[in-house]
């Protein structure tokens, strides 16, 4: 079982390179997503990372981009309907 997890924590690690290619924000919120996964379990790690880079989005799209709480709901509703929707 050891070993399993050696080399799956191993697999984990190297896939941070890849995740370096996608910029620096992908970085930060795979590396936090790691942190939280160690330090309070998977399920809650992943769910708090989640809840995290859903609110930078909002906070993106409201702010920076000028659009209303309402449309941006209906865009990721529409998403995940498989219509389109929010990049």
């Amino acid at each position: 079982m050891a070993v399993i997890m050696i080399f799956t924590g191993w697999k984990m690690i190297m896939g941070l390179l890849h995740v370096a290619h996608q910029g620096q924000y992908a970085m930060i919120l795979a590396t936090l997503c790691a942190l939280l996964v160690y330090k309070l379990g998977i399920f809650e790690g992943l769910l708090l990372a989640l809840a995290m880079h859903g609110i930078v989005n909002y906070i993106v799209l409201y702010h920076v981009h000028n659009i209303k709480t309402r449309t941006i709901i209906k865009k990721y509703l529409e998403r995940f309907a498989g219509e389109g929707g929010v990049d």
